[in-house]
């Protein structure tokens, strides 16, 4: 019988929570698919963007490191990050949301650099 009881409580305990998870999940929902997905892109772009400045922060310091352990202050400057123009930039933002401009742009590049 104590079996049945545990039982029964960790039924009304699922069905509770499940319940209280529901109404919660139904309350903090995105208004819609639209929005939910261009907030999850931006999100991503965001923490892309921020990698890419982290690394060439990195690497910067490293190559600084470096230079100041051999005492030569032009050592690695072929290593040295490129910094990406604006125009490189702007485009590759657009790629990453498949805007029909930036695509159609990158296309048009790439078929004048393959003649």
């Amino acid at each position: 019988m104590a079996l049945l009881q545990k039982l029964g409580k960790f039924g009304l305990g699922i069905a509770t929570g499940g319940a209280i998870g529901g109404a919660i999940g139904t309350l903090t929902a995105p208004a819609d698919g639209g929005t939910f997905r261009s907030r999850i892109q931006k999100h991503f772009a965001d923490a892309r963007k921020a990698g890419d400045t982290a690394k060439v922060a990195r690497q910067t310091e490293l190559i600084q490191r470096y230079r100041e352990d051999v005492g030569d202050s032009t050592a690695m400057d072929d290593e040295a990050p490129a910094a990406m123009s604006r125009s490189d930039a702007v485009m590759a933002m657009g790629l990453s949301l498949n805007a029909p401009g930036a695509i159609a742009s990158r296309q048009a590049a790439d078929t004048e650099t393959d003649d």
